[in-house]
C-alpha cells in the first residue's frame, strides 16, 4: 500500500505544478500526468529516459518486471501506429521507441506502408498512456486511468493500471485479457497463471477470477483460405457500478489456425450500443467481407490480394 500512497501524493503534486490538464484539449484530471510528460517529451524534446525518471519513475519499475516476462509479451500480436478514424499517428515514435528499448522490444517496431506496426501489447497499454491524440471517441489512454474495468469486474483499485501494487501493468492486462479470450484454453489459462505467480508478474486478485461468473458473448469471423479466425469477445461488467455508460469489455484476439497459435491484439471497454451494433444481423452471416478491425496489424491478411471474404 505504501507504493500506492506515493504515487498518489506525486500525482496531486505534479499536477498542481503542471500545465495539465489543458482544457483547451479536452483534458480532465484522469490525463494528468500523462498528457504533459507527452508534451515535455514531444513538443519540449526533452529526453523521455530523464523525463520518465524524473517524473513517473514507478513506470520504470513496471517495465522493468515486464520485460522480464517473455511469456506474456508472447501472447501479443501487431497493432499498427495510425488511427484510421482521426487519420493520425497515436504515438510518437521517439516515446515509442523509448519504451519499446525499455520493454527490450525494439525490434518490434516495423514500418509498414505509411506507418510503423509494433507489438500489440506494448502499444495498447504502456504506449497509449502517452498518446495525446484527440479522437472522435476521446483519448487512447482512458481505458487505464478512469476506474471502468476495477468497479466493473470488482476489483481493488489500480489493478489494471500502470500504478499496481501487484504483479506488473502489461502482465496483468495479458492475462486478465487471456483469462476471458483463452477459456476454453485450459491447458493455456493453466501455463499462464502458473508463470505469473512464479515471477510475481501477475496480481492473486486476477487469477481467482472465474470467467463463468460473467456473460460472455463472442464474435467469430473465419477466414478459411487463410487459416484465420478473428475473434471479438464481449464480456458483460457490472455496469451498475460504472460511471460512464460502458457496459461491457471487448477484447480483440486471433487465431492462427496453421500454427495452433493464438494471439491479442487489444482490449477496451464499450457501450451497450456498440455491441448492438456488432451483432446487428445486417452485419454478420455467411460469406461477408472482413476487414481487420482496432488498429490490428495482421502480416497474413494485409499482405492478402484478394478479398477477405468469411464462412
Amino acid at each position: 500500500m505504501r507504493f500506492l500512497y506515493f504515487s498518489l501524493i506525486f500525482l496531486i503534486s505534479f499536477n498542481a505544478r503542471s500545465s495539465c490538464p489543458d482544457l483547451s484539449k479536452n483534458e480532465s484530471s484522469v490525463d494528468c500526468p500523462w498528457a504533459d510528460i507527452t508534451r515535455q517529451i514531444v513538443d519540449q524534446s526533452k529526453t523521455c529516459n530523464k523525463v520518465l525518471k524524473t517524473n513517473i519513475p514507478f513506470i520504470i519499475d513496471q517495465m522493468n518486471k515486464d520485460k522480464k516476462s517473455s511469456m506474456f509479451l508472447s501472447m501479443w500480436g501487431e497493432a499498427k501506429n495510425f488511427d484510421e478514424n482521426a487519420v493520425s499517428t497515436i504515438v510518437d515514435l521517439k516515446i515509442l521507441k523509448c519504451l519499446s528499448e525499455k520493454l527490450k522490444l525494439k525490434n518490434s517496431i516495423k514500418k509498414q506502408h505509411g506507418f510503423d506496426s509494433i507489438h500489440a501489447g506494448l502499444q495498447h497499454t504502456y504506449a497509449y498512456l502517452f498518446s495525446n491524440l484527440q479522437t472522435p471517441y476521446g483519448y487512447k489512454r482512458a481505458r487505464w486511468v478512469n476506474d471502468d474495468l476495477q468497479k466493473g469486474f470488482g476489483l481493488t483499485k489500480n489493478s489494471l493500471t500502470p500504478m499496481t501494487a501487484k504483479g506488473a501493468f502489461l502482465s496483468n492486462v495479458t492475462y486478465f485479457f487471456a483469462k476471458f479470450a483463452f477459456k476454453e484454453d485450459i491447458k493455456l489459462i493453466k501455463k499462464l497463471e502458473t508463470y505469473g505467480l512464479k515471477n510475481k508478474s501477475v496480481s492473486p486478485e486476477l487469477i481467482s477470477i472465474n470467467p463463468e461468473n460473467f456473460e460472455i458473448k463472442e464474435l467469430k469471423e473465419s477466414l478459411p483460405q487463410k487459416q484465420v479466425i478473428i475473434h471479438t469477445t464481449f464480456v458483460k461488467m457490472n455496469s451498475e457500478k460504472v460511471t460512464s455508460k460502458n457496459t461491457h469489455l471487448l477484447i480483440y484476439w486471433v487465431e492462427n489456425q496453421k500454427n495452433k497459435t493464438k494471439f491479442l491484439v487489444t482490449g477496451f471497454p464499450v457501450e451497450q450500443s456498440f455491441v448492438n451494433k456488432i451483432f446487428d444481423e445486417k452485419n454478420i452471416g455467411l460469406n461477408k467481407s472482413i476487414i481487420t478491425r482496432y488498429n490490428a496489424w495482421i502480416s497474413d491478411l494485409a499482405n492478402s490480394r484478394e478479398a477477405l471474404i468469411g464462412l
